[in-house]
């Protein structure tokens, strides 16, 4: 069975090669996947759901609104630091005070917690981690030579105004978003043109069954069944929870990057013509005959002819420049979070960068 007559769909794709939208970069890059990857939401109405409810406010102490004398003196506080000029975060010697902060505030996307004189502290988190990501992420496109040009803007705010009509490019976290989503499309265009002049190897190709279980322990019974002469195809159809079970777990043949790397990992450990030691991928544990694996031509894979090959040819062009571009791109953003984690300060108030999950965490929330 070739590569072509697979599944695409998340339900039924044979888990040894999940679909495109299995993994967050399965896809091409795009604009969309560069957003997820940062972790931004630009002028959505959704924007910064969590924390939206009075009872989460909070004046710069670790104690609810509620707890203070009035909210007024609650306000009269936040005056006091922003009149201050004192800063509430700095990346590699860029400043943002908080009064610039308070202009953010005031006019986030509709949908936002509303500003009422005092800061909703969860937000204004979320606002300067984007804050510190865009700088962190124009850097480290600056110093890959890589510039957004006056299209990548056009192309951001065009998209932006298209998911949100009332969108304000000239309000401060107009600005903001605006330079956010552009230095994304910047670097979708970037990678995609990166990946399209990148010279391709020939692909190696897989074609392989599989038997899928839960526990490694039902797996070395699996490989202990077949070293004493068990059918693969029958015990497939017996104990393999995948979709390809019906089939006596057969995937057919297909380029090594389309899966899961420990599945490609431990079929080419395995070798042509063997069974494979138990694998665990995301999915569980394989156990994997590999009936071929190598270079794509006719001769390491005789059970696909001259045509099948040359149509997988020109079906993995397309593949191995998008995983090249997505690759890339997670090279790249990743980048750019390490440069935040290297170059970040942070008023006490707003809490403590947590670099295993890329936030801000409240004041206390991490310990020494």
């Amino acid at each position: 069975m070739s590569n072509e007559s697979q599944v695409e769909t998340e339900a039924d794709a044979p888990q040894g090669r999940p679909s495109p939208r299995a993994a967050l970069f399965a896809g091409p890059f795009g604009v969309v996947a560069a957003v997820i990857a940062l972790g931004v939401i630009i002028g959505a109405a959704v924007f910064f759901a969590v924390g939206s409810d009075d009872t989460e406010r909070a004046a710069f102490e670790p104690r609810s609104f509620e707890d203070r004398a009035s909210s007024q003196d609650a306000i009269a506080e936040w005056r006091l630091l922003i009149d201050s000029g004192a800063i509430a975060a700095a990346l590699d010697g860029t400043e943002l005070s908080w009064s610039e902060l308070e202009g953010m505030l005031e006019r986030l996307p509709a949908g936002s917690p509303v500003y009422t004189g005092v800061p909703n502290l969860e937000t204004t988190r979320q606002v300067v981690r984007q804050w510190m990501i865009t700088l962190a992420l124009e850097d480290e496109l600056g110093a890959r030579g890589i510039q957004s040009v006056a299209a990548d803007r056009q192309t951001a705010l065009d998209e932006t105004l298209l998911g949100d009509p009332t969108f304000d490019e000239t309000t401060p976290y107009g600005v903001l978003a605006l330079d956010t989503r552009t230095l994304t499309t910047t670097l979708g265009r970037a990678v995609d043109e990166l990946a399209l002049a990148a010279e391709l190897e020939h692909p190696e190709y897989l074609c392989s069954s599989h038997i899928l279980v839960e526990t490694a322990a039902e797996a070395e019974e699996i490989v202990a069944l077949l070293d004493e002469g068990a059918d693969f195809a029958t015990l497939a159809i017996e104990r393999s929870g995948d979709g390809s079970a019906a089939i006596g777990g057969d995937l057919g043949c297909g380029p090594t990057i389309g899966y899961v790397s420990e599945f490609s990992d431990g079929a080419r450990e395995a070798g042509s013509g063997n069974i494979s030691s138990p694998v665990r991928s995301q999915f569980g544990w394989h156990v994997i005959s590999v009936r071929t694996i190598g270079e794509l031509t006719t001769e390491n894979h005789p059970e696909m002819t001259e045509a099948q090959v040359q149509q997988a040819l020109g079906s993995f062009e397309p593949l191995a420049r998008d995983r090249i571009a997505n690759d890339l791109g997670t090279e790249i953003v990743d980048a750019a979070w390490e440069r935040v984690a290297a170059g970040h300060t942070l008023d006490e108030r707003l809490g403590v960068w947590d670099s295993s999950v890329r936030f801000i965490a409240p004041p206390g929330a991490i310990s020494d």
